[in-house]
């Protein structure tokens, strides 16, 4: 009823001859009373203040429906069943929240065929991922994990395929993380309809099967099971161009001269085009991403991959490139599935090393397979130990064949990430002839490697080029880059070339004339960072390998989006195939991509203009395609662009000398260290001093003010041209830009140069002085060169002075550091010839100090050396550096010393173990938020590689703190049980909330027929098991939502779901926790047990049963200790605690501490000190407390062996004073006789202050007045000493010269003030100014007034004002 009474007659009277006027007012008193009561109940009921959008609205507050939280129930939270025909599920309204877990079942009926479709789709891709299963568990066949932004490429284009299930039943999960949080989903379902309404294109017929499903009737050049495949356009140009083939896959035949999906190309083609192949792929596991692919001859073989389904997975297939067709090779025995391996062609045999076996524990190995195609066989090989580092088991790294110059063929293995070493930027070398691995060091830029590049080899020049990946960013960061890099694999040199501009990672990229094709990829970085949401993309570039420069080309024109990451691509006979990949669904269709031909431009200046996408070249009056041998200057190449300024601004961003000069930006490294344009001028400006030479100062314009014997002598200041660096050959590598490119700590450890630090957990280079002065790090060892003239055995001894030994050069950078140092000695005129530690062993054997043998190869002898005579080696640098023999008592200029480093890795703490190699929840997250746990996978991942570790969205639900039970018997409540998307609440005949969590599905419950320990792929193969949970037992099967009776087995239920009484000494609406004295899980039927508190506490934890203890100096789980550290003495265990207080001393307890609020007594002990004083005592308390006072002799503390007397029992009382005479209580006797405080009954917080003391009745007032002045005396001393001192220290800063104010700006009230000075600042020691500085500064200071007044300020300062009213602000504030 309304609030007022508009639509009552309360005007109209009838007058009955036989009602009294008593009846009347009877009457006309219920009407109004019966008014009131309606118009005060819909006054009270209060209307909610914003819309409720799943519950009602209650007396102001929304009442949520089942599954649905928030203020205005806008989240979804919880599971759903749906069973319309036809429907929509979503997240909510508005932004889903932090951490939702929502599941939605969709039952059709057995077999029904059930079609999603995203209308709307925007979470943080990689992070917040929803799982559609076909099935009634998660346990079914995973169809579909959609995560980012889902919107069309093109209008009519459909970003996302139609999720079809066809069990009869669709399970959709939904999972976010704690982080971002975006608008959600809107997806709409129907039973038993037509893919996609047909496209508009056709009409649904139902069809003749048992199970009448419904199927498209295409209209003509239409076709596909949506009616979405065009098909013959413009009739393939029939009869000149091709015609339209009707009775197979329905698509154009070309004539040898026509080309195209519409034949409507000319062969060859100016043009480009897409298409995708017609054959329809025969089974749906082909399906894969993270495979990799090569092509021998006609056939395309396709190896690994990860897939939803390893059970029905096969490893090996091939694709015929020219009859479109696919074979499943069939393997006997080989290696486990696995994805994000490499593969690499070599004659009739595909080499595969690395990935992950996903099918298994997870793990990442090290593995080289080779698969030989004749046989279609594959054997394990076993390289021998590297020849220097170690191997790394990696994945999403890349792999090629190479042939050097010598002959060998070398795989080269590049970047990747381990779980062990994190993203490792090294190289990784195979020789097949000698079956050896070696990971070499790199010449060139320094480059950071990652996961999921691409990479293409270029086989004429022997370079190996590597584009975007996921690295290690600065600054502890992770995420995408658009970085290519050039390896040469000959040379082993590193080359930094132009970056794209769109970073990416698994996407991939192919060769073909003369430019490099990157198509598709997860483009989405760190939210934080990126632009929009999406992962998948079908983004086409193009690398001009001869300009470099970056192209981007038109997506691919198709009917129907092809965005994708994950994939793979290669080249045939001139155009590219992609095959699968990830876009939410993992993808089986092949795309291929033809580009133009060169062969199709007939003029110089057509061929030269050709492109994007193609770079051809005019030769020999012919347009042929550019590859790297035209880059030797043979053929012009007058179709580059020019290159803009913004070169310079790419150099500004090398921080190192070898990057600023090994890339194609035309850099340079100046000698201070900034690496410019090569076009611009390194220029130092110096300022030479008259009589000082303190080294090169940068200059800015003169100042103004500077006087003109200043400025003559700023004038003199020199400009001249600095050193730089333009070739990286004469650069020394830095260890500090290596050191930062190892992200953790393993790998920082494994670099003696590095150190890793804990605290900014970040990799640095040892610092140059560990040598010493005078001494240089090389390598791993400290080298000297001394000039002087001396002996080998003379040299010997000074070396073993200075703790090292004379040098044994046996490492190639050891012996280029030494040539380069001889090369500036004899640019100094210095020519030295220094011993080193090569000597004759015996008459054929040379060998090195540290008793390693003389090789010959990295230094040799010189013509005609060694000779008979000479049995210990020098130095000699003329031409050509080499060694020569000399008798070792013969002298020689210069000697080299070398001793070993001693790295602080050495002694520091060692690595933290691996997130990769903890197996327990628990381990994995002790270490705050540097490990990730994946419960759904079982596995331990490191937080700055979980979007890698799980790029398809295989972890379900990841924790970094509280572990919650890894399977579902470990969960206790339904409520429980049912938050985790693989259980089910199997609820026991009592109907009183006890049950038991068992993994399940929507019919039953669920178990594995192997006995092994579970796995996630096993966990596919779960079979239904009703036996488990049997309905004819009275046993409730819940999966959807829990029994309204949850009384955990402890009571019954009233109204359906109020518990009537707990009992079993429990408490709580249902009944799930203890009640106050007692400990214990009391859910499902768990058990309460009483606190073991010794008699000291009433209250425990009540989940560990730790006690409260209620005497203040008791502690322990179960009251039983002292806290002795604390002067608490005493045995609880057959008494009580006392704190032993001092004699003559006053003690403070403040117990006012959140942890104090259960203390509620607090006991004393004290013993005289002198036999013939009494004890005064004195108590006093903020909160009244009971108090008992007893002395005992004999007795030991806090116990009850011994008798105690009473002296005082008082209640209710603050505070308390006592003397104890030593003549009544014979101290002199009873040398051992204490007395006992017993403070009790008080309430939280309180501050209580006592005391115990011995002193003379009268006080010695010659003592008193003899100190008191002594005290005072020496205060008045320190006083005027300390004034003296503070006036000197003024005087002499008068001198100075005191800062000039310029205003004083009190604040309101004048208590303090802003004081503003003119200030002077430091100068070089002519008297000039710091280069581009005035010498003048401006200082304000905030200064305390409130003891002047305001007429002092006039006083002290009456040549100033304030510039300012005062404003109006609080009192005792200062803006």
């Amino acid at each position: 009823m309304g609030g007022d009474c508009r639509g009552m007659h309360l005007c109209t009277w009838t007058r009955y001859p036989n009602m009294r006027l008593q009846d009347i007012k009877i009457y006309l008193g219920a009407f109004l009373m019966l008014y009131l009561v309606f118009y005060t109940e819909a006054t009270v009921s209060k209307s909610c203040d914003k819309n409720c959008f799943s519950g009602k609205c209650i007396n102001g507050t929304c009442v949520c429906d089942q599954g649905w939280v928030g203020a205005q129930c806008q989240h979804c939270q919880g599971r759903f069943k749906l069973t319309e025909p036809s429907g929509s599920l979503t997240d909510g309204p508005i932004n889903y929240k932090y951490k939702t877990k929502c599941t939605w079942l969709i039952e059709g009926y057995p077999n029904a065929v059930l079609r999603l479709r995203f209308n709307h789709f925007a979470t943080e891709c990689s992070w917040d991922h929803v799982y559609v299963y076909d099935g009634d568990s998660i346990y079914a066949p995973l169809v579909a994990v959609f995560s980012g932004l889902v919107v069309p490429e093109t209008r009519g284009n459909e970003t996302v395929p139609e999720v079809v299930a066809t069990s009869g039943y669709a399970l959709l999960h939904f999972f976010s993380d704690a982080a971002y949080n975006l608008t959600g989903f809107h997806i709409s379902y129907s039973v038993n309809s037509c893919p996609n309404n047909c496209s508009s294109h056709g009409k649904c017929s139902t069809g003749n099967s048992i199970a009448s499903r419904v199927y498209c009737e295409c209209e003509k050049y239409w076709k596909g099971e949506a009616c979405d495949i065009p098909y013959c356009r413009n009739n393939c140009g029939s009869p000149d161009q091709g015609y339209c083939d009707l009775t197979g896959e329905k698509s154009c035949v070309c004539n040898d001269s026509w080309q195209g999906p519409d034949c409507a190309l000319s062969v060859p083609s100016t043009e480009s085009y897409w298409v995708m192949s017609n054959v329809k792929p025969f089974s749906q596991s082909l399906g894969r991403a993270s495979h990799k692919a090569v092509v021998h001859g006609k056939l395309m073989w396709v190896i690994g991959g990860y897939s939803f389904n390893f059970s029905s997975f096969h490893m090996v297939l091939n694709y015929n490139l020219e009859s479109s067709t696919w074979d499943v090779v069939p393997i006997n025995s080989g290696p486990l599935q696995r994805y994000g391996h490499s593969l690499a062609l070599y004659q009739d045999d595909i080499y595969m090393y690395g990935g992950k076996l996903e099918a298994g524990s997870g793990n990442v190995t090290d593995e080289l397979w080779v698969f030989n195609i004749p046989s279609r066989t594959w054997s394990l090989k076993n390289p021998s130990s590297l020849v220097q580092g170690q191997p790394y088991a990696v994945e999403g790294h890349s792999a090629h064949l190479a042939e050097l110059t010598n002959g060998d063929v070398v795989m080269v293995v590049l970047f990747g990430y381990s779980p062990v070493y994190s993203y490792i930027s090294k190289v990784q070398e195979y020789n097949i002839r000698t079956n050896s691995w070696q990971v070499p060091e790199t010449n060139g830029a320094i480059v950071q490697g990652g996961y999921g590049h691409s990479s293409v080899y270029d086989s004429s020049s022997r370079c190996v080029y590597v584009h975007g990946g996921y690295k290690a960013l600065p600054a502890n960061k992770y995420g995408l880059v658009d970085e290519l890099y050039r390896y040469e694999v000959q040379t082993q040199t590193w080359m930094i070339l132009r970056e794209s501009g769109l970073a990416r990672y698994l996407h991939t990229a192919v060769l073909s004339s003369g430019t490099l094709l990157v198509f598709g990829g997860n483009t989405h970085n760190d939210t934080s960072l990126s632009n929009g949401a999406k992962c998948f993309s079908a983004d086409f570039l193009a690398y001009d390998m001869a300009c470099d420069e970056w192209k981007v080309l038109p997506r691919p024109d198709l009917h129907r989006d092809v965005n994708r990451f994950g994939h793979t691509s290669v080249v045939s006979n001139g155009s590219m195939y992609v095959f699968g990949g990830f876009s939410g669904v993992l993808l089986n269709d092949v795309l291929v991509y033809t580009p133009p031909s060169c062969q199709a431009f007939s003029e110089e200046q057509r061929c030269a203009n050709a492109g994007p996408g193609i770079r051809c070249v005019w030769l020999r009056d012919h347009c042929v395609p550019w590859d790297t041998s035209h880059a030797n200057g043979s053929v012009a190449v007058p179709f580059c662009p020019p290159r803009t300024n913004s070169a310079a601004e790419r150099c500004y961003r090398f921080s190192d000398c070898v990057s600023c000069t090994a890339n194609t930006n035309g850099c340079q490294w100046c000698e201070d260290k900034k690496c410019i344009s090569a076009s611009n001028n390194c220029t130092v400006l110096t300022l030479e001093l008259a009589q000082q030479h303190r080294g090169p100062l940068s200059l800015a314009p003169p100042p103004s003010m500077l006087s003109d014997h200043q400025l003559s002598v700023w004038k003199q200041g020199a400009k001249r041209m600095g050193h730089s660096v333009r070739n990286f050959t004469k650069c020394h590598v830095r260890n500090e830009q290596i050191c930062s490119k190892l992200v953790n700590c393993k790998s920082c450890s494994l670099n003696l140069n590095c150190q890793w630090e804990l605290q900014q957990q970040e990799c640095h280079a040892i610092p140059a002085q560990l040598c010493g002065e005078g001494w240089h790090h090389v390598g791993e060892a400290c080298l000297r060169i001394n000039s002087s003239r001396e002996s080998y055995d003379n040299a010997q001894h000074y070396c073993k002075n200075l703790d090292g030994n004379i040098a044994s050069l046996t490492t190639p950078k050891q012996v280029d550091f030494i040539l380069d140092e001889l090369q500036k000695y004899q640019l100094q005129e210095k020519k030295i010839a220094p011993w080193v530690g090569l000597r004759k062993i015996n008459i054929s054997y040379w060998g090195w100090e540290d008793m390693s043998p003389f090789t010959n190869s990295s230094l040799q002898w010189l013509t005609g050396e060694p000779s008979d005579s000479g049995f210990c080696a020098y130095l000699e640098r003329a031409e050509v550096a080499g060694l020569k023999a000399n008798p070792c008592t013969a002298t020689t200029d210069g000697l080299i010393c070398e001793k070993p480093v001693v790295s602080p890795n050495q002694s520091a703490r060692p690595c933290k173990t691996p997130c990769s190699l903890r197996t327990t929840c628990a381990n994995c997250t002790s270490q705050a938020m540097e490990c990730m746990w994946c419960s759904s996978t079982q596995r331990c991942v490191d937080s700055n590689a979980y979007v890698i570790s799980f790029p398809y969205g295989q972890c379900l639900e990841w924790q970094t703190g509280d572990c919650a039970s890894q399977n579902c018997s470990g969960l206790r409540t339904c409520g429980q049980c049912l938050d985790q998307a693989e259980c089910g609440w199997c609820g026991d005949p009592t109907n009183t909330g006890k049950g038991q969590c068992m993994e399940g599905s929507y019919r039953g419950p669920m178990k594995s027929p192997s006995r092994q320990p579970r796995d996630r792929e096993r966990d596919r193969d779960m079979v239904l098991e009703l036996g488990l949970c049997p309905r004819d037992k009275g046993f409730d099967w819940a999966y959807i939502h829990c029994p309204a009776c949850q009384c955990n087995g402890h009571s019954t239920c009233v109204n359906g779901s109020a518990c009537e009484q707990c009992r079993n000494l429990t408490t709580g609406p249902q009944c799930q926790t203890c009640m106050p004295g007692y400990h214990g899980d009391p859910t499902n039927g768990g058990k309460c047990q009483a606190c073991k508190c010794n008699g000291h506490a009433n209250l425990c934890q009540v989940s560990t049963g730790k006690c409260y203890c209620q005497t203040k100096g008791i502690k322990g789980d179960q009251c039983q200790l002292c806290d002795s550290e604390n002067r608490y003495l005493g045995n609880p265990l057959r008494g009580t605690c006392y704190y032993n207080l001092l004699i003559d001393y006053q003690f403070t307890f403040s117990l006012l501490q959140e942890d104090d609020h259960h203390y509620t007594a607090i006991n004393f002990m004290a013993t005289p000190e002198q036999s013939n004083k009494n004890l005064d005592m004195s108590i006093n308390a903020s909160n009244n407390f009971n108090l008992n006072i007893t002395w005992s002799i004999g007795s030991t503390a806090g116990t009850i062996s011994g008798e105690e007397v009473p002296i005082v029992s008082k209640t209710n009382i603050q505070e308390h004073r006592d003397s104890f005479s030593c003549e009544k209580f014979n101290f002199r006797v009873n040398s051992n006789i204490t007395f006992y405080v017993y403070v009790s009954n008080f309430s939280w917080p309180i501050k209580i202050q006592i005391a115990f003391s011995q002193h003379n009745s009268i006080m010695d007032l010659v003592q008193f007045f003899v100190t008191f002045f002594s005290c005072f005396l020496s205060l008045l001393l320190v006083a005027a000493v300390v004034w003296k001192v503070k006036q000197t220290c003024w005087a002499s800063r008068r001198r100075e010269g005191v800062p000039k104010p310029i205003a004083v700006e009190p604040c309101w009230g004048s208590r303090a003030g802003v004081l503003t000075v003119l200030m002077c600042l430091p100068r070089v020691p002519s008297g000039i100014p710091p280069p581009g500085q005035s010498g003048i500064a401006i200082a304000s200071a905030l200064i305390d007034t409130s003891q002047q007044k305001p007429g002092d300020f006039r006083d002290k300062y009456h040549g100033l004002k304030n510039r300012k009213p005062h404003a109006v602000t609080h009192q005792g504030t200062c803006v």
